[in-house]
């Protein structure tokens, strides 16, 4: 079981507890109207004064969070396929499909309103954890993590790494700026979608470990003329 479980720093590991501590911790506070979620309004009424929900920038900005994620994963999943880059698939789809799937159910557990004004329209759709924010965190979080394993040279890992996040912070801007979101629920998004990632990425290389040595397994048995069977340390 050693050999198949991946060893996780104490850096990455204490990044993960924090952040899915913090997640909790922030979602009890908006699930209980407690003292975080109530610094919620007065930051919509400061972007609401600015006029930052009529800005051009903010509405096509905030498509990195959506629309063209759907596409970009194609693209993405395409050129692992093409660089023979088969194990992190599986990571990408679980990650990014399965992870938005999870937040749109939390969004419907938390049923939280989004920023109410006299004179926007009210979306509907309940606010906790951000939607765009969860998307754009998942996808170009994965691309850090390919960045981080793939990219041999340093400052092409660094270019990748600064323009991956400074997309996952501009979409969590933008939803705010255009009143469609609570800062907290965009602080969630990032929160939880960061221990989902670093979860699906140890996950991926526990369950690749494992189907490896069970190929070489079932290859040692075919050889030998004796029936295939799983390896036992993979049980």
């Amino acid at each position: 079981m050693r050999s198949i479980l991946p060893i996780i720093p104490k850096k990455v590991l204490l990044l993960w507890c924090g952040c899915s501590a913090l997640f909790f911790l922030l979602a009890a506070d908006v699930r209980y109207h407690g003292i975080v979620s109530k610094m919620d309004r007065p930051i919509s009424e400061a972007f609401h004064n600015a006029g930052s929900y009529n800005s051009l920038i903010f509405q096509v900005g905030t498509d990195l969070g959506a629309g063209l994620i759907e596409r970009f994963t194609w693209a993405i999943a395409l050129c692992v396929v093409l660089l023979r880059r088969w194990h992190y698939l599986p990571m990408l789809w679980v990650a990014v499909n399965l992870g938005g799937h999870i937040n749109g159910k939390m969004q419907s557990f938390f049923a939280r309103q989004r920023p109410r004004f006299a004179d926007i329209e009210l979306l509907t759709h309940p606010g906790f954890p951000s939607g765009h924010a969860a998307g754009a965190t998942l996808f170009y979080g994965f691309l850090i993590i390919l960045a981080l394993c793939e990219l041999k040279s340093r400052e092409a890992r660094v270019l990748a790494i600064a323009t991956a996040t400074a997309c996952i912070l501009f979409v969590g801007l933008t939803r705010v700026a255009l009143l469609a979101h609570h800062t907290t629920d965009v602080i969630g998004s990032f929160l939880w979608c960061t221990a989902w990632l670093i979860g699906c990425y140890y996950g991926n290389i526990a369950s690749y470990r494992w189907s490896s040595k069970n190929l070489a397994a079932w290859d040692a048995a075919s050889v030998g003329g004796n029936e295939p069977a799983l390896s036992t340390a993979g049980r």
